[in-house]
């Protein structure tokens, strides 16, 4: 039986004599370069660290520079973050004066990983600012994971982070449902790719160019990671600019999530703005909603009054507008006879609707507590008056 080492020789006799088609060291790292002019981004030039906190009022940045900023994408051996899964394929975005630099690292031998993100790491000094789609769960904590496992002084995690996926959840989920980059590129961007490489094919491409080192293996997997980072760009100043100027937003799913989230920042009243630019009665109900509650943290009670009021003209939202109109007569304006009135239009839309309304038992028994309250208080003030 032939040894390890008599095996080795006969590799390296059959390689010296040409009777192997392929070598057996794997191919130099390969390092592609493209510069995507500024009018295919759809206004990323135009983005604000005041549009950054709209989208994404968890976002850490206290500043926002293009010149200082990264989109960062990778294509992975696996879907698991565990210390096996290799990101072989790195694809980064920088921003020149003449636009997005995209420069893309694909290793032909695991031994390049070191490399590679040597080149990595050279690229995310200075910067401040990270955009990436679903980085803060999968891309960073991998690389930071490579980084550590190669000794690499490199720490992405502690950049602003501006993760695109949960902010197009925030804004399209309730129109779109799911929301990965592809679905986001069609319904969003209007970008419908040709021959795409799919992203679960992806791994089997790499692990071919392993075996075989032909560069068109991995020619698909270039093409898909490039307008992914495009994506990035592209993505970010078409939702930022949404935040910035909701009058120009047409669907009203949108409008409404869009004001969702400007009420948990600072802009609250563009946020409001958004509920009353929302039409649709599909929608309406909810916008309306949002809007008193946004009126009632701020105690404008007699914006809460006209709300309730076309909230109740329009049907919407069950007892709760009533209930909202018994508080505001109750404690605002002492007029418990009124308060007791509303009171009783809540229970009744509650006994005879509460299966269609999905109000429960526990809402009726409230409202009823509420009237015999209001009924007690209104016998004691008249008894007071006597």
């Amino acid at each position: 039986m032939r040894s390890l080492r008599d095996k080795l020789n006969m590799v390296r006799k059959e390689e010296m004599e040409g009777q192997r088609p392929e070598i057996s060291r794997g191919p130099e790292l390969i390092h592609e370069s493209n510069l995507i002019p500024y009018d295919l981004l759809y206004g990323i030039e135009k983005v604000t660290v005041s549009d950054l906190h709209d989208c994404d009022p968890l976002f850490t940045g206290s500043s926002f520079d293009l010149s200082q900023t990264l989109l960062l994408d990778t294509e992975t051996t696996g879907l698991s973050s565990g210390a096996g899964t290799v990101a072989f394929e790195i694809g980064v975005g920088s921003f020149t004066p003449e636009g997005l630099l995209v420069e893309q690292f694909l290793i032909g031998d695991y031994s390049q990983e070191v490399r590679m993100l040597l080149e990595i790491q050279k690229r995310l000094e200075g910067k401040t600012t990270l955009i990436t789609f679903n980085g803060k769960t999968f891309d960073i904590p991998l690389l930071e994971t490579r980084m550590i496992m190669n000794r690499i002084p490199c720490r992405p995690s502690e950049i602003a982070h501006f993760d695109l996926l949960h902010v197009c959840r925030r804004v399209y989920k309730l129109r779109l449902g799911r929301c990965n980059l592809g679905r986001l590129e069609e319904e969003i961007l209007d970008i419908h790719r040709e021959n795409d490489l799919p992203g679960a094919e992806v791994p089997a491409r790499f692990f071919a160019y392993l075996k075989n080192h032909c560069r068109e293996e991995v020619e698909g997997v270039l093409t898909h990671n490039l307008q992914d980072v495009v994506s990035l760009a592209q993505l970010t100043g078409t939702v930022c600019a949404s935040f910035r100027m909701p009058e120009g937003v047409e669907e009203d799913p949108d409008l409404l999530s869009i004001g969702k989230t400007l009420l948990r920042g600072i802009h609250k009243e563009k946020g409001k703005r958004c509920f009353r630019m929302v039409k649709s009665r599909n929608y309406s109900a909810e916008a309306h909603f949002q809007l008193a509650v946004g009126y009632k943290r701020e105690k404008d009670w007699q914006q809460i009054l006209a709300v309730c009021q076309e909230m109740i003209r329009r049907h919407e939202r069950g007892a709760w507008p009533y209930i909202e109109m018994s508080k505001y007569y109750e404690h605002h304006e002492k007029d418990v006879p009124k308060a007791i009135e509303f009171a009783r239009q809540a229970l009744m839309i509650s006994l005879h609707y509460a299966p269609f309304l999905g109000e429960d038992e526990t809402a009726v028994q409230d409202i009823q507590k509420r009237i015999t309250r209001l009924i007690k208080r209104n016998q004691e003030t008249e008894e007071t008056e006597l």
